[in-house]
Formats: C-alpha cells, structure tokens, sequence
C-alpha cells in the first residue's frame, strides 16, 4: 500500500487494515434516512467520509447508550462498533509506514553528524570518513544493517520545516537521498523525516547502534 497524498510514500500495512476492515463491520441496526436527522446524527454534514473503491461510507456521531457509530452508506443509516481511532484519524502520520527506508532499499552511504560510511568501489566493504582503522567490518555492516532495518514503534506528525537536530543524509543505490533529522535521544529515541511531516520514535537503544 502507498499513501499518494498529500504526500507519497510506503503506507503502514497495519494501519491500512484500519480502512479495510471498515468493508467487515458488522451492523447492529439500519435506519431509513426519512426517520431520523441526519444532522442531529452528525452526519449532515458528515464528520469523515471514507470510499473504498466505490462505495461511500460517511461517518457522523457516536450512539449514546453503546457508543456505536452512525455510518451513512447506500442510501441507509446504519449503526455500527465504533472503527478505531486510525480510520477517523485526520492525520496521516500514522498511516506512514513505521520503516524509515522504503521496502528492498539498499544504502550506498550514511552521512552521520560527526562520521560518513560508503560503500567501498568493489562493493563488499564500508569505508568510513574519518577513517577508523580498529572499527571492523562487521561493525561498519552492523551500522548499515541497523539503519536498513530501523522501524518505529509510532510515529507523528512534524513540521515541513523548523525541525531542529542533527541532520542525517541516506544516499540510497536508485539515486535518491533521504534527509532525516535526530530531534531527541532522550527518553526516546526521535528522528524527523522533513519532506514527509513525520516523527518517527524509535526504541532509546537503537541510538547507540545507529549513530
């Protein structure tokens, strides 16, 4: 899954399945639109809308009694669980896959803020800039791997621009650069992804591998 807007990038499968599981809900009662006020419902206007593919579901208030939800779909009212928060969620951070490289990436180098490790001319080492001659190569692949496969444990929203931190350049094979930013090591471990308005918090001992 992609999110395309408003921004493009991997979506987070889990989190998708928020939207899919809409399509499973069951419904505990259905309501013909001339009996009740769909605006005293919270439908007229709806507070969310959500299609998939090509039905509409219009999302309005919450039941009292059992805190169901008011769905306005194919011309009925129906009253349903209330979905969780990450489908009536109005920010998409959350839906951003919690990997902070895309899926099969592969890093050609690492800026880091006091230390650069490319991948050597042959292609099966790391060199780093300065040089450490005692760091071995499994500890240069150690570093790579840790950034490779680095995941949030959640994310959220940032600013586009303002983020204060240590800047993080990740220069991938396909051409593209990925501009992180480290916002905080403590008590969590946060970096900032500018262009896509996203706060990834990773767990506090990654830090020390990946920086």
């Amino acid at each position: 899954w992609k999110i395309t807007e408003p921004v493009q990038t991997d979506a987070d499968p889990f989190e998708v399945n928020a939207f899919i599981n809409l399509a499973k809900l069951e419904v505990k009662k259905s309501l013909q639109p001339g009996e009740v006020s769909l605006k005293e419902l919270g439908l007229d206007p709806p507070a969310y809308t959500v299609v998939l593919n090509d039905q509409k579901l219009a999302f309005g208030a919450q039941e009292p009694i059992a805190a169901r939800r008011y769905i306005l779909a194919n011309g009925k009212v129906a009253l349903v669980d209330d979905p969780p928060a990450e489908a009536l969620d109005a920010d998409y951070a959350d839906l951003v896959s919690r990997a902070l490289l895309p899926a099969g990436a592969e890093i050609q180098s690492i800026t880091l803020p006091k230390l650069r490790i490319a991948r050597s001319t042959d292609g099966k080492s790391w060199a780093l800039t300065p040089d450490l001659p005692d760091a071995s190569s499994d500890a240069r692949q150690k570093l790579v791997d840790a950034w490779t496969h680095a995941s949030a444990m959640w994310n959220a929203a940032s600013p586009k621009d303002g983020v204060k931190g240590d800047a993080v350049e990740i220069a991938l094979k396909d051409g593209s650069v990925i501009k992180l930013i480290v916002t905080a090591r403590d008590p969590q471990f946060v970096i900032a992804r500018p262009d896509l308005g996203v706060s990834y918090t990773l767990s506090k001992q990654l830090a020390e591998q990946m920086l």
